[in-house]
């Protein structure tokens, strides 16, 4: 069988201009290694501390309790949950399992108590291993039956693999919020010695009550409860808080974690001049606010993973800050014969600071997914993290034909699945009013009413500004929601909405699929900035393949920032719609100001100084293009090109073939790397396949040097 390929240079760059060759270098996930298990593939929650034990220079990681991987079983089968596994390494990349810092749950715990999110630091040689417990007994927790009075315990070591000692005592004992059952999450123990003072803090929380800090006792052992204050709403978990330059910077990590390929989990920050706060956001937006503030760092970017989160962040040799994080790969997000149980290897990358102090993960490009540079793990060796800047996705030029100003009754293009009542929505001066209803837009409860009209050709954004009355906060409104919505049906959408959770108002943008099989989600959400009186709203569309789209969202509260928020990728075929929604609740209303589409403004591609690090300069050959015989057919494949997010395929006879001729379009946007040939790949059929880049707008050439004048050829 012939075939023909695309012949293109490839250009490489290093990151980091003052280091040519960096060494070592990794790829993400880090090497973990466990001795007669392999490779491990879940660590999550990570705390990493260098050893101050004299001789001793390794690193040292600490991850909740888990399986290694998915046949890290007994003899039953069952998989094992190693209690807090421990690892070395002497150079942050590549580590190796030395065993568990516990082998049972303290006295005061229940015996099947989960063990989670370890905490290390040493002090004044002394090493202190700080856990969760999700479950403590009557004597600890003064309630018979419960299963979420939770607690903070604390092992002490001279070793910081140990062996520990448990304290007889909780650090942090249960918290109640209300009579029975009714405890505050007590979770993920994050420590900070006061940079003013002799004083060290023990920031704690999560979903129910959010995230205090209280001040330890003399001998870390304990804390003084009348020195509690609260710092973050109940939107967050993971507390991490690092000093720099005179701030306190508090990252935490939002939406749940462990929801397989649709893990919404991101990590947010805001900052304080005060250890206690208040932390606040590039909007001036308090994270405690029931209008919960943050800005975002690290989340889903259209790559391989999602549901990053619970950061470790800590300093190299060199001084450089670097974030260790678990995050979740798509392509595979369970344990092995285990669907629904999610598994979270460990990652790592540099943080960057822009102009006005915000950390930035590799510049703002998010997880780092191709090789880079190592942190200098010890004293004399290198470090160049890459740091270009990613700008903001920008509206172009307005598209008339896709916007509505609201001035004069619904523009035709306009049409309701399951049209509302007439009394319960007009267009008034300048304005869309929808009411809300008791109806639903979530997996099988589909009964919302839904506002669309067609979506442009090619890449866009859509913006609206939103009034929505639900009150600012307070408890007895959940899921009461507005805004907007990409639609391709019931069960395939993306939406960015103003909505009530619990007793904190957020900014949801949520996916959701079609039913999978079972232990796979359908839906989830992740979480943008915080909402206003007045709510922006704004969506950038990139058509990355036929039918698949990558959309990242963004909103501004009463004239702040635009802050940005975690990628969804979908596949929402090539008709979908654009539109709005008003749900889930009765008696709230909302008021659209506008509805406006652009064109997306194009990246800068060409900018170094803007440049993605896993985007190469040009997009090279691609490789292995073969026919081969499967189940389903003749089936063409080729070797996945670097940078590219798609490929056009074209087909004619080997004889037929002209100097400027390349055959006609066999697919175009084609994702993935496989495609089925009908009715067969027959002798004397060439195929040529070049690598297209939907993020900076460009492909490559059918041939070298040779100019396609045939506009059948997926032009």
């Amino acid at each position: 069988m012939s075939r023909l390929v695309l012949l293109c240079s490839i250009g490489l760059f290093g990151f980091g201009a003052a280091l040519a060759e960096p060494t070592p270098s990794f790829t993400n996930p880090l090497s973990v290694h466990a001795e007669g298990v392999g490779a491990v593939t879940s660590c999550a929650d990570p705390t990493l501390l260098r050893s101050r034990v004299p001789g001793d220079d390794d690193w040292v990681m600490i991850c909740t309790s888990d399986p290694l991987n998915g046949d890290d079983r007994n003899a039953q089968g069952a998989l094992i949950h190693r209690r807090l596994p421990m690892f070395r390494s002497e150079d942050l990349v590549t580590w190796s399992y030395v065993g568990d810092a516990l082998s049972l749950p303290p006295v005061w715990a229940e015996s099947w108590a989960n063990l989670w999110a370890p905490e290390l630091v040493e002090h004044a040689g002394i090493y202190y291993l700080y856990f969760t417990v999700t479950d403590t007994r009557y004597m600890t927790s003064g309630e018979l039956g419960c299963f979420s009075d939770s607690a903070i315990g604390v092992a002490t070591a001279s070793s910081p693999t140990g062996p520990w000692t448990i304290h007889d005592e909780p650090v942090v004992p249960p918290r109640r919020l209300g009579a029975g059952c009714d405890f505050a999450t007590t979770y993920d123990p994050d420590l900070v010695e006061d940079p003013g003072s002799s004083e060290a803090w023990l920031f704690f929380g999560g979903y129910r009550g959010g995230i205090a800090v209280r001040r330890l006792e003399a001998d870390w052992l304990g804390t003084v409860e009348t020195s509690e204050h609260a710092v973050a709403s109940e939107r967050y978990e993971g507390a991490e808080v690092f000093h720099r330059d005179g701030h306190h910077y508090l990252f935490a990590s939002p939406n749940g974690c462990c929801n397989g390929d649709l893990t919404g989990y991101s990590v947010m920050v805001g900052r304080a001049d005060a250890l206690t706060g208040p932390y606040l956001d590039r909007s001036g937006q308090d994270l405690l606010e029931a209008r919960s503030g943050g800005s975002w760092v690290l989340g889903p970017t259209g790559g391989a993973y999602v549901g990053h989160g619970h950061v470790s962040v800590f300093e190299d040799a060199n001084g450089l800050s670097y974030m260790a994080y678990h995050a979740i790969e798509t392509a595979r997000p369970f344990f092995a014969g285990e669907d629904g149980f999610t598994r979270r290897p460990v990652l790592l990358d540099a943080l960057s600071w822009d102009e006005d102090g915000w950390p930035l993960v590799a510049g703002g490009w998010g997880s780092v997914e191709c090789e880079q540079s190592a942190p200098a793990a010890q004293e004399g060796m290198a470090s160049a993290p890459y740091d270009a800047r990613r700008v903001i996705d920008a509206p172009g030029a307005l598209l008339p034909a896709y916007s509505d100003t609201f001035d004069a009754g619904l523009e035709e293009e306009w049409e309701w699945v399951r049209p509302p009542a007439d009394s319960q929505w007009a267009v008034e001066t300048g304005e869309l009013r929808i009411a809300t209803s008791a109806s639903e837009l979530h997996e099988n409860a589909n009964s919302a009413p839904v506002l669309l009209r067609p979506a442009p050709e090619g890449d866009f954004v859509v913006e609206s500004a939103l009034r929505f009355d639900v009150p600012a906060s307070g408890g007895g409104h959940d899921y009461a929601q507005a805004g907007l919505v990409l639609y391709a049906d019931d069960d395939r959408y993306l939406k960015l909405v103003h909505v009530a959770i619990g007793g904190t108002r957020q900014v949801e943008f949520g996916k959701e699929l079609p039913a999978r099989g079972s232990g796979w989600p359908r839906y989830g959400g992740s979480s943008v900035g915080a909402p206003g009186a007045r709510t922006e709203l704004r969506l950038a569309v990139r058509r990355v393949a036929a039918g698949l789209v990558a959309v990242s969202p963004y909103t501004r509260a009463d004239g702040g920032v635009w802050e940005r928020g975690s990628t969804w990728t979908h596949e929402l075929g090539g008709a979908f719609r654009i539109g709005l929604v008003a749900m889930n609740r009765a008696g709230y209303t909302a008021r659209f100001e506008h509805f406006s589409a652009y064109a997306l403004e194009a990246y800068p591609c060409e900018d170094v100084d803007l440049r993605d690090p896993c985007r190469p300069t040009e997009l090279g050959e691609v490789m292995g293009v073969a026919v081969e015989a499967s189940e389903e057919g003749w089936v063409l494949r080729w070797d996945a090109l670097w940078g590219a997010s798609a490929y056009d395929v074209s087909v004619s006879a080997l004889n037929e073939l002209g100097p400027g001729d390349y055959g006609s379009c066999l697919a175009r946007a084609h994702a993935g790397t496989r495609l089925a040939l009908e009715p067969s790949g027959e002798a004397g059929e060439g195929y040529l396949v070049r690598g297209a880049d939907a993020f900076c707008g460009r492909q490559g050439s059918w041939g070298a040097g040779r100019v396609n004048e045939n506009p059948a050829a997926c032009p």
